[in-house]
């Protein structure tokens, strides 16, 4: 799946990049559960120069994404409001749970398979992957 976001002009390895925060998709684009899910980019791995991308996720409460796996990217969640509860490991496994709320920090390595579970307040989380992707798939 691509969101087909406009390349840079040239690419951007080494130098100061701002934020529109105008790049808003419902997340129900990349994960069917995720229903009125909010993201921005803030960085995308095009301007990035591949180097991280960094979203900002608006989850209404008791949201759940499907369990998945990055296979290139490591993936940290910063809580800025609410709480989440990340599963890890394959769905059909016994799995580790760790409870995250505001002010918290979370890592997903690259290849282990992990769950996001909302809390009943909903949550808002930054999201960065190292590195950057070009979100071609999900």
């Amino acid at each position: 799946m691509s969101l087909n976001f406009e390349p840079p002009a040239e690419k951007i390895t080494s130098r100061p990049y701002k934020s529109s925060g105008e790049n808003n998709v419902n997340m129900n684009v990349f994960d069917k559960q995720m229903t009125d899910a909010k993201m921005i980019f803030h960085a995308t791995g095009q301007q990035t120069g591949l180097n991280c991308l960094v979203t900002e996720i608006m989850w209404p409460p008791n949201n759940v994404t499907r369990p998945h796996l990055h296979e290139l990217e490591d993936e940290s969640f910063f809580v800025l409001d609410g709480s989440v509860t990340i599963k890890f490991g394959p769905p059909d496994q016994e799995r580790e749970e760790i409870h995250i709320t505001k002010g918290d920090f979370a890592w997903a390595p690259r290849q282990h398979w992990h769950e996001v579970n909302v809390g009943p307040d909903g949550a808002h989380v930054l999201i960065l992957q190292t590195p950057g992707s070009h979100l071609s798939q999900y």
